[in-house]
């Protein structure tokens, strides 16, 4: 079993303890995540499951856990073809791109738009985007919220719509949702971009369970 970690924000670390298949001896689980500067991958996550944070240790877990370090670099793994580049947002974070026979998927979860606003992107994002079947991407706010958390390190609705034209994407998924969304909020955004959009490309709202077909 492979894991790709964006980065190690509590947020997109804190479900691996409670992961069921960690607690087999049989589980063989492979992370693969960003370089860490002042420790190896290994010891940062094992500073993150930790007492009295979580009540065991990381080594209590029955899986047997390896560690892949990685930047801007192009993998194979189990027969896919992995390509991750940096993305800016608060420390190193990495967006993938997974390529399996002719199909894309592209992993953005965390992107920090421009702090002026503007919709301009990083050469490393433009190539994990290009031409993906399905993209997954950061769209925590509404263009007027910006303003406000410019420097949270994230984007909003019409920078990830704009990435994925731009980028010749078939389907975006929208995610990292603003906390503050009830799931009314999340569906009249919804249906706002999507008649933006029109039929140029497939529009989803990402949610818990969701499960989509490319």
């Amino acid at each position: 079993m492979n894991v790709l970690l964006s980065h190690l924000h509590w947020d997109h670390i804190q479900g691996l303890p409670f992961f069921a298949p960690l607690l087999h001896e049989e589980t063989k689980v492979h992370v693969v995540a960003p370089k860490q500067d002042d420790c190896d991958l290994k010891e940062a996550m094992r500073r993150a499951i930790t007492p009295p944070i979580f009540p065991v240790e990381l080594n209590a877990l029955a899986a047997t856990i390896t560690y892949q370090p990685v930047t801007n670099e192009t993998l194979k793994i189990d027969g896919f073809d992995i390509t991750s580049r940096a993305v800016p947002h608060v420390g190193l974070t990495l967006g993938f791109r997974v390529q399996w026979q002719d199909k894309v998927v592209t992993y953005i979860p965390d992107h920090q738009q421009p702090l002026n606003g503007a919709v301009e992107f990083t050469d490393g994002a433009l190539e994990l985007m290009r031409d993906a079947d399905l993209l997954i991407h950061d769209a925590q706010y509404l263009p007027e919220e910006f303003p406000r958390r410019s420097n949270w390190g994230h984007c909003t609705t019409e920078f990830a719509v704009q990435g994925a034209r731009r980028s010749n994407v078939k389907h975006l998924a929208l995610f990292h949702h603003d906390p503050g969304r009830t799931d009314d909020s999340l569906d009249r955004i919804h249906d706002a971009l999507d008649a933006e959009t029109g039929k140029s490309m497939r529009l989803s709202t990402a949610r818990e369970g969701l499960t989509l077909e490319i």
